[in-house]
């Protein structure tokens, strides 16, 4: 197969699977292996985990890099510190997207990318937009990095880039998750 045309098929996609490699360039099994294996030597594809790659070729921007967050492991959505410094209610940049997620924690690297998932409880996963992206609204991304830390780091937190909806939201949302650190928490915003 030409540079050229696999270089080509490399800028098409946002991400590629095993799958997708295969049906792409035609291949398949030892086959396709030894030109995964050389694509990924060659640093035209990059692996984000067993399976999936990205391509070095396909145009980057911060909307990719959080749809990428999103496939990388399903169900999931954007949260965290991530998500608190996007909306300015943290003063520092993170290091990583971070992501909630149903399934166990996992942290995937590459050069240029970090992505870190923390799992929650069935109950209280929700509470995200789905356009562009699954990120979690102001408040849910609130509660979920206070949820998932221990009592003491809520001291971080910009309260006053909160508006008052949003306000509003992560009182209701502490209420109804059953959790006395939660409650414990929002009496403090009271």
């Amino acid at each position: 197969m030409k540079t050229g045309k696999i270089m080509e098929i490399l800028r098409q996609l946002p991400y590629y699977t095993r799958e997708n490699l295969a049906l792409a360039l035609d291949k398949k099994g030892e086959n396709l292996n030894y030109w995964i294996k050389k694509l990924v030597g060659e640093k035209l594809l990059i692996p984000i985990k067993n399976g999936m790659y990205i391509s070095d070729l396909y145009p980057k921007s911060e909307i990719y890099w959080e749809q990428i967050a999103n496939v990388a492991r399903c169900p999931s959505y954007i949260s965290l510190e991530y998500t608190l410094a996007k909306y300015g209610l943290i003063p520092e940049q993170p290091v990583a997207i971070t992501s909630i997620t149903l399934k166990s924690p996992r942290e995937y690297f590459t050069p240029s990318l970090k992505l870190i998932y923390r799992n929650i409880k069935p109950e209280l996963f929700g509470d995200y937009q789905f356009e562009p992206v699954k990120i979690a609204y102001p408040y849910k991304a609130m509660f979920d990095y206070l949820y998932l830390r221990p009592i003491g780091k809520e001291n971080r937190i910009n309260w006053e880039a909160l508006d008052m909806r949003n306000r509003q939201e992560f009182l209701r949302i502490c209420g109804e998750s059953g959790s006395v650190k939660m409650k414990k928490i929002a009496a403090k915003l009271l």
